[in-house]
């Protein structure tokens, strides 16, 4: 096999492996024995590139993992707020301060992944999240901080 095609192949195994295929079904996609696909991964990780590294980090960006991570990161925000008790004003001026803390974090993620569409699903699932499991009373904060977000957006031209 000449090296450019061999380069592509590699490539397209590494991809496909962090992905979440197996080494076999690796192989059968790209026509290759299973064999050869495990010694291009062994190879590899010996020169320092780490397949099962490479998709433990593709795992953990999925948009829904992202989401679930965030969902459960505003849960603790609120209910560290919540079992503080105290003066309303300096509570709700925590919560937005975090809530908006929390909107740069979702941002990032769409700075990253590059894909305004990852950005407003993630921002969808937060709103709904948000909608299920607080008072009304608790939601102005959010609506304010969603509909800021958005503006963002729009200026971004996204």
């Amino acid at each position: 096999m000449n090296e450019p095609k061999k380069d592509k192949l590699l490539s397209r195994a590494r991809r496909l492996y962090a992905d979440g295929l197996s080494l076999s079904e690796v192989a059968e996609a790209l026509g290759v024995s299973r064999s050869t696909v495990s010694r291009w991964k062994h190879d590899e990780g010996d020169r320092g590139r780490d397949w099962d590294e490479e998709r433990r980090q593709r795992r953990m960006s999925r948009p829904d993992r992202v989401m679930n991570a965030l969902d459960k990161r505003f849960g603790r925000m609120v209910a560290e707020l919540e079992s503080e008790g105290g003066d309303e004003s300096v509570l709700k001026s925590r919560y937005e301060e975090r809530l908006l803390k929390l909107l740069k974090v979702i941002d990032l993620y769409r700075d990253i992944q590059g894909d305004p569409a990852a950005a407003l699903s993630v921002m969808e699932g937060f709103v709904r999240f948000c909608v299920r499991n607080f008072p009304e009373d608790k939601l102005e904060p959010i609506r304010e901080a969603v509909e800021s977000y958005l503006g963002h957006l729009k200026r971004k031209d996204i």
